[in-house]
């Protein structure tokens, strides 16, 4: 987590043309990003793998809860990286998204961060926003390109609009607080301050889904 926020960091961080004119200063810079977030992926797909493998070595003495919490959050971590440094656009279309394959393993995953017990759901329950929060913005991009809502029967929005304010997160502010504790979303499109509100005032009936 710690080097994928330098990544971003680093993302983040203007280029003069004073610089870019310094030996190709510039290349340098974005070649040394785009291996980190290589390195990364490849490092959160393990990861990922491990999670859900029963067997792991490193997973023996984890609930199912907390297995698929941090299966959540690596692959909300990959779906921050890859639409930040990884994005290829050919007429209108980036013809490298894998955002629907990381989307489907997490809507997946999320159904087992139900088991998560009245501890860990209090302990793990910004995390828990934050992964909501990744699903809500993936859809509202989709909306956004004019795509049509997936089959399932449930959203990220609705369940993050239940969520937020259960936990009494109710304005952009305070998501935005949360937010930074993880990965900065800053440079992902849509920014959170045009639509996080909008979202909490839908319907709340797919709250207990959230609970269990």
């Amino acid at each position: 987590m710690v080097e994928n926020r330098l990544y971003i960091d680093l993302c983040r961080r203007p280029i003069s043309e004073q610089e870019c004119s310094k030996g190709g200063r510039g290349e340098v810079i974005y070649a040394y990003s785009a291996s980190c977030s290589l390195v990364n992926l490849g490092l959160l797909i393990n990861t990922y793998t491990e999670l859900i493998d029963d067997g792991g070595l490193h997973t023996v003495n984890m609930t199912v809860g907390q297995r698929y919490t941090q299966a959540c959050l690596v692959l909300a971590c990959m779906f921050v990286i890859r639409s930040i440094g990884h994005t290829a656009m050919v007429m209108g279309k980036d013809i490298r998204d894998r955002s629907p394959v990381i989307m489907l393993h997490l809507s997946r995953c999320w159904s087992r961060v139900l088991c998560c017990t009245a501890v860990e759901k209090l302990r793990y329950r910004e995390a828990h926003l934050w992964i909501l929060y990744m699903g809500a913005l993936y859809e509202k991009r989709r909306e956004l390109s004019g795509e049509t809502r997936s089959g399932r029967r449930w959203s990220f929005q609705e369940l993050l609009s239940g969520f937020a304010r259960s936990i009494s997160v109710t304005t952009w502010t305070q998501m935005k607080e949360i937010e930074g504790k993880f990965l900065q979303t800053c440079l992902l499109y849509p920014e959170g301050y045009t639509w996080f509100e909008n979202v909490l005032s839908q319907s709340l009936g797919f709250t207990a889904i959230v609970r269990c």
